[in-house]
């Protein structure tokens, strides 16, 4: 439990400090992060940072 905390909080900082890319994605990793669009546990983060990669828009 401890290490998905961290894996979470790392796994947004990297989301918050990319630089928003044209398009309607606003992290540059989105497509390599593709996967967790279904995620539960990601879905909410991955909606807000790729939308358009995860297809939300």
């Amino acid at each position: 439990m401890k290490f998905g905390a961290i894996f979470t909080l790392a796994l947004f900082a990297a989301f918050a400090s990319a630089a928003p890319m044209p398009g309607g994605d606003k992290a540059s990793d989105c497509a390599s992060k593709k996967h967790l669009c279904t995620n539960k546990l990601y879905m909410a983060m991955m909606k807000a940072q790729c939308a358009r990669t995860c297809g939300y828009h």
